[in-house]
């Protein structure tokens, strides 16, 4: 008599149960990666916008109006309470800001800051004190990134 190999319900069983378990262990690690992940990503945009308005006021590239741009910079209402928008733009001549663009990164976002407007010098890039931005989502309240912007214009990232 031949004898067929395979596996007995019990072993499948076992199987399943181990599989259920360690489903339920990485689920909810899944959503907290994918959390951290979207905050990062705002986190990133954010430091993007920033070196981009450093770099047009190191290159003094203008902009399409007939005001004449002297710094670019980004303004946000987060030195007083936190906000969850910033606009990007220019500064003219008068110091009145001219905005180009308003970021609004994701509604789970808060924003606050040391202080408001950050200003790039034109041709250097620096600014006149050094501002830090938090950034924090209501999701996870135990992880804020800051991005810290230099008198010398260094961005960095903590």
């Amino acid at each position: 008599m031949k004898f067929i190999k395979a596996f007995t319900l019990i072993e499948l069983l076992i199987s399943l149960s181990v599989m259920a378990v360690m489903s339920a262990i990485l689920i909810p690690a899944f959503g907290d990666f994918s959390k951290k992940q979207s905050l990062i990503q705002v986190v990133e945009n954010f430091r993007n916008d920033i070196e981009l308005m450093q770099s047009k006021s190191v290159s003094g590239v203008g902009a399409d109006t007939p005001v004449a741009p002297v710094r670019w910079g980004i303004n946000c209402d987060c030195a007083s309470t936190a906000t969850n928008k910033y606009s990007i733009g220019f500064f003219s001549n008068a110091g009145a800001f001219n905005e180009v663009s308003e970021v609004i990164p994701d509604p789970v976002v808060s924003i606050t800051c040391t202080s408001n407007p950050l200003i790039f010098a034109l041709n250097t890039g620096f600014v006149g004190s050094t501002i830090s931005y938090t950034i924090t989502s209501s999701e996870l309240p135990t992880f804020p990134k800051t991005i810290t912007v230099s008198q010398g214009g260094q961005v960095t990232i903590n």
